[in-house]
């Protein structure tokens, strides 16, 4: 009996350890909106994903998913040295219901932004990344893998022995605010009353 409860322990214990996966992850060069000035130490770098439709929608002034419902931020980690991040990732899929292995991947950096920051703020801007191929010393693409796995996972650029060029290190992007609806609404009647100002005009 002793050792029937035993090895039914055993084989519990073993699924709960496969409940997750583990990703090694480095990022480098990281650079700052200007191209050439690396992301300064002790600032945001991100690890997101999209549990439905893989589809990642922008950061939002208030959130790092702009509100999506089924992207998450599975971490968040700092820049050690600047312009590069390496960080061991254990991710629980009991932490995340929604996760699957094959849900896509996405690296999102902050290069003005602590870590610890709650949320981004309108013309905060950013970087980000995600390819299917597997490269640059990754053993994985950019998607969520098998469970129990360990993986590499690394994002590049020619200076590090990468092959992605530097440009695609560069924090290019701003977050902007949504339209509200109402104004959205008020800019096309606007332009429905030019077109048809436009359209009198030329009778």
């Amino acid at each position: 009996m002793k050792k029937l409860l035993f090895l039914g322990l055993f084989f519990v214990s073993a699924l709960c350890a496969r409940a997750d996966f583990a990703i090694n992850l480095g990022a480098g060069m990281l650079y700052l909106p200007n191209g050439t000035t690396p992301q300064p130490t002790g600032t945001l770098v991100q690890l997101l994903a999209s549990t439905t439709d893989n589809v990642f929608t922008l950061p939002t002034p208030g959130s790092f998913t702009g509100g999506s419902s089924d992207d998450v931020v599975l971490a968040s980690f700092t820049v050690g040295s600047p312009g590069t991040a390496a960080q061991p990732i254990t991710i629980n899929f009991a932490s995340f219901p929604n996760l699957s292995v094959g849900d896509f991947l996405l690296l999102r950096w902050y290069p003005t932004l602590p870590v610890g920051t709650a949320s981004p703020a309108a013309g905060t801007p950013f970087g980000q990344f995600r390819v299917d191929i597997i490269e640059n010393f990754s053993t994985i693409p950019w998607q969520v893998p098998a469970d129990g796995s360990i993986n590499d996972l690394n994002f590049l650029t020619m200076s590090l022995g990468g092959t992605r060029p530097e440009s695609d290190g560069r924090a290019s992007l701003v977050v902007t605010a949504i339209p509200e609806p109402s104004s959205v609404a008020l800019v096309g009647v606007a332009l429905a009353g030019l077109v048809g100002f436009a359209r009198r005009r030329k009778a």
